[in-house]
Order: structure tokens, then sequence, then C-alpha cells
């Protein structure tokens, strides 16, 4: 959670600027953590 903290000012900061540039309305927005985890097994023949 501390790393959504740190970042939070910066993203909220792109997101407004991509939004005038674009002329868009941001609906709804959310935080959340992705842990992706990529296990390479070997395969038994």
């Amino acid at each position: 959670m501390d790393a959504m903290a740190r970042n939070r000012d910066r993203a909220s900061e792109l997101r407004s600027r991509r939004v005038r540039e674009l002329g868009a309305e941001v609906l709804d927005v959310a935080e959340f953590e992705l842990a992706i985890a990529h296990l390479r097994v070997p395969e038994l023949v």
C-alpha cells in the first residue's frame, strides 16, 4: 500500500493532464494492488 500512496499524486497529475488533452470526463477512479506470479515448472517426461 505504501507504493500506491507514494505514487498517488503523480498518477492524479498524469490522469488530469490527459483528461484535459483529450477533452474526456473521468467517471470513476479506483486503486488496487495487482500481484502477478510467473512460475516456471519443468515438464516431466
